[in-house]
C-alpha cells in the first residue's frame, strides 16, 4: 500500500488512465476566456476549450492553483495516514502556485508534506510525477519518493514548437525566448525549459514541422551526449489540433533514439500558453 500521496496541478499531460493507475491527485487549474471561467478538465474538456480559443479574438488566461484545494488534498492524505509529495511547475513560471502550496502546507500542520518546485513545465512535469508515483505505489517512504523526484527533475527537459509565440508573451511566460518575438517570418520558434534555469528559453527555429522535429532530435541527442545517457523516457503530444506534428515527431524519435518508454500525452491547461498548433516533448535522460 502506498505510504505517499502524489499531488500536482493539471498541467502535466499525463493520460487519465495513468492518473487512475497510480492514484495521482490532480488539482485543476482555473482557466478563463473573457468572462467565462472553467476548472481545467472538470468543467470543460481540453478539446472544447481549444475550440473556444480558436474561435475567440481574446487570449486565454490561467490562475494559480487554489490554496484551499491544495490544503484539502493534504488534509485528506493525512486522514489516510499518508505523507505527501506535492510536485508543481517551475516557480519561475508560476510563483503564485508554489507560494500557495507553501501556504496550504502551513494551514494543515497535521500533514507531512514536501513541496517540490520541479523547475519544469508540461510534459516534463508529467514524467517527474509518474516516476514519483511509481515509487510511491511500491510503498516507498516519503524521503525515497522525494529523492526519486529530485533526481528525475535534474535529468528532465521539455522542448516545444510554438507556431504563435504571442500566447507565451501575453501570459508573461516567455523568458529569454522574447528575443524571438518580432523577428520571425514564416518560421516556427522552438523553445525549451531546463531545470537549471526554470524558465522558457529559445532553442532555434524551423520553417516546417519536419525541420522543427529534426532540431528537437538534435537537441535531445546533444543532451544525451552531455550526460552520457544511453536512452530516454519521454512524453510527446500536441495541444489537440496538430496530430501531424506529433506523429512525425514520434516517427523520427523512434528511428533515431533509443526510447525506453514513449507516452502520448494530452494537453490540458497548457493550451493557454502554448497556443493553437503547438506541440512538444518532455524527455527523461536515462543512465
Amino acid at each position: 500500500m502506498a505510504k505517499v500521496a502524489i499531488v500536482t496541478g493539471s498541467n502535466h499531460g499525463i493520460p487519465q488512465s495513468l492518473i487512475e493507475e497510480y492514484g495521482i491527485r490532480m488539482i485543476p487549474f482555473f482557466i478563463s476566456l473573457g468572462d467565462e471561467t472553467f476548472r481545467d478538465a472538470v468543467d470543460i474538456t481540453p478539446k472544447e476549450f481549444l475550440e473556444k480559443v480558436k474561435r475567440s479574438k481574446l487570449f486565454p488566461k490561467t490562475a494559480a492553483l487554489p490554496m484551499g484545494e491544495l490544503a484539502e488534498a493534504y488534509r485528506e492524505a493525512a486522514k489516510e495516514g499518508k505523507s505527501v509529495a506535492s510536485i508543481h511547475m517551475s516557480s519561475g513560471l508560476s510563483l503564485p502556485t508554489y507560494e500557495n502550496a507553501i501556504k496550504a502546507k502551513k494551514t494543515v500542520p497535521e500533514a507531512d508534506v514536501e513541496i517540490i518546485d520541479s523547475r519544469l513545465t508540461w510534459f516534463s512535469i508529467g514524467l517527474v510525477v509518474l516516476e514519483s508515483a511509481r515509487v510511491a505505489k511500491e510503498g516507498k517512504s516519503k524521503d525515497e519518493v522525494v529523492r526519486v523526484a529530485k533526481d528525475a527533475i535534474s535529468r528532465t527537459i521539455s522542448i516545444f514548437g510554438l507556431p504563435d509565440l504571442e500566447y507565451l508573451h501575453r501570459g508573461g511566460r516567455i523568458g529569454r525566448a522574447k528575443s524571438l518575438l518580432g523577428s520571425l517570418m514564416k518560421v516556427i520558434p522552438i523553445v525549451a525549459v531546463r531545470p537549471e534555469e526554470g524558465i522558457i528559453t529559445p532553442v532555434g527555429r524551423g520553417r516546417n514541422i519536419r525541420q522543427v522535429n529534426q532540431r528537437m532530435i538534435e537537441t535531445i541527442k546533444a543532451d544525451m551526449e552531455r550526460v552520457g545517457a544511453k536512452k530516454i523516457k519521454c512524453m510527446i503530444g500536441d495541444v489537440g489540433d496538430n496530430p501531424e506534428a506529433t506523429r512525425d515527431l514520434k516517427e523520427v524519435l523512434e528511428r533515431n533514439i533509443d526510447c525506453g518508454e514513449i507516452i502520448e500525452g494530452i494537453a490540458r491547461v497548457e493550451i493557454v500558453h502554448v497556443g493553437p498548433g503547438g506541440w512538444g516533448i518532455g524527455y527523461y535522460l536515462l543512465e
